[in-house]
């Protein structure tokens, strides 16, 4: 029996994040983006997952088949890079979720689920998840992690749709009750619908009231006739065991695709992409349910712009909801990446929209992934480079805010850093058994290492370039920004 408080869950993300680093929630604009991948390689489907203390762990694919994860320093100035994974196959569509321990990264193509501890620098060694035999085509795969509901028996939520025809098409739900190490539970969803491949899409979620956890997932299907697709909304009040006759929060004959859902206790936000006709520009539509899905709202439409509002993503932080969105010419190769912001006590009040991207060029079919944590949002997408194969940026609403020109991260007895300006660094380690201290520059390799205990001075190698650099410690945790000019 799974012990749930949602006062207990809360508590926990708020003891982790403060105890590790000090922050404000003063809301910035957008413009500080960092480089996470700069290389030449073929990078797209960035993906971004919170680690509930204070950093992030970032994800790519590189050339289609290798998947690459790098994990930030100071809350995202900075990127430690990791060995590639082999996918063993051509991959695409691609999605990500955390929870206390583990990222899980999943392809929407294969049914395979990997995860990565948020401790560790190398993937995991067990298998990679397979949620289905695979027999029938994966089309499109989703999942959720309740670590809101429950921080310590988390479980690993998930839906696919398999189609071998649009006529022969099936949603199925998964369950995984050990951080998807196995399948714990699989039942069928719908099998009575059809769809068509090029704007399937599914999202899972999860509401609840006290003790009482409700799945949600929400698909686009096909209808009959010349009537776009619509969007179906299945519930399940027993773990995924059974399912509810799907409900349609938006009846209008108007084509609806990609769903994305987001949950706050009771509370359950539908946003998704709606078009009139093949004339008209795709817009973002909102609907909510404020009671566990009792009552709906009418579907609010948010965007209202002469180009395409494409891709909708929720998030969420504390008690507001976060809505982006991709806006770009019908066509088009890039766009520009947009964020809207609401509360749980006022679902229906939307702030005006603020540029993520800052501009332009966001490579549309490159993608982006946003997350929310306790201080605020947080996103990566693709950028445009004329000429170049462009690069893999971060950015978040609070940059600029948590992060102290000179040094931020925990200290305590194990030991702390200091930077000396003439191109030093005083530590004060715990005596006896040396520990390391690591210097990375600002893609997060590696540059330079030393070994010591005690109190004491490492002056830096003088073959470093000028640039922006981390030191960190080992034993303590702790981290200094530096600047080297030569």
């Amino acid at each position: 029996m799974r012990c749930k408080f949602f006062s207990i869950g809360r508590l926990f993300r708020l003891l982790l994040i403060f105890a590790c680093w000090q922050v404000s929630y003063a809301q910035l604009d957008w413009h500080d983006n960092v480089v996470v991948y700069g290389s030449e390689d073929d990078e797209v489907n960035p993906l971004i997952t919170p680690q509930w203390n204070g950093q992030y762990r970032a994800f790519c694919l590189r050339d289609s088949s290798r998947l690459s994860t790098r994990r930030s320093l100071l809350s995202g100035s900075a990127w430690e890079s990791f060995d590639d994974l082999e996918l063993n196959e051509t991959a695409r569509d691609f999605g990500a979720v955390s929870d206390a321990v583990f990222s899980y990264v999943w392809s929407s193509r294969s049914g395979r689920i990997w995860r990565i501890n948020h401790d560790s620098t190398v993937w995991s060694s067990a298998a990679p998840l397979q949620v289905d035999s695979g027999a029938v085509p994966f089309v499109a795969l989703d999942a959720y992690s309740d670590f809101l509901f429950d921080p310590v028996d988390t479980y690993l939520h998930g839906c696919f749709i398999q189609s071998s025809t649009p006529s022969n098409t099936t949603l199925t739900y998964f369950r995984s009750e050990n951080r998807a190490l196995s399948v714990s539970l699989a039942s069928v969803v719908d099998s009575s619908f059809q769809i068509q491949d090029s704007s399937v899409s599914v999202a899972v979620c999860a509401t609840w009231s006290g003790e009482e956890e409700k799945l949600w997932i929400a698909a686009a299907t096909d209808r009959p006739g010349t009537v776009g697709e619509q969007i179906r909304l299945y519930s399940s009040d027993d773990l995924g065991q059974s399912w509810l006759t799907p409900i349609t929060p938006d009846s209008s004959s108007y084509a609806m695709m990609q769903p994305t859902l987001a949950s706050y206790g009771e509370l359950l936000m539908l946003a998704y992409q709606r078009r009139n006709s093949a004339s008209l520009a795709r817009e973002v539509f909102v609907t909510y349910s404020p009671d566990n899905g009792v009552s709906w709202s009418e579907p609010l439409q948010i965007t209202d712009d002469p180009f395409d509002d494409i891709e909708p993503k929720l998030a969420v932080s504390g008690d507001r909801i976060g809505l982006f969105y991709v806006r770009a010419q019908t066509q088009s190769a890039i766009g520009e990446l947009f964020v809207r912001e609401s509360s749980v006590d006022e679902p229906w009040v939307w702030t005006q929209e603020t540029s993520v991207s800052d501009d332009a060029n966001l490579r549309v079919a490159g993608g982006y992934d946003a997350t929310g944590d306790d201080r605020g949002f947080a996103a990566v997408w693709g950028t445009r480079i004329v000429g170049e194969d462009g690069d893999i940026v971060f950015d978040a609403s609070w940059r600029g805010v948590s992060v102290d020109a000179t040094r931020s991260g925990t200290r305590d007895e194990s030991g702390s850093l200091s930077y000396v300006h003439a191109g030093a660094v005083d530590y004060d380690l715990p005596q006896g058994e040396p520990s390391g201290i690591l210097l990375y520059d600002i893609l997060g390799r590696r540059v330079a290492q030393t070994i010591s205990s005690g109190r004491g001075r490492w002056i830096l190698p003088t073959a470093l370039p000028s640039g922006s650099y981390i030191a960190f410690s080992e034993s303590s945790h702790d981290l200094v920004r530096i600047r080297i000019v030569r």
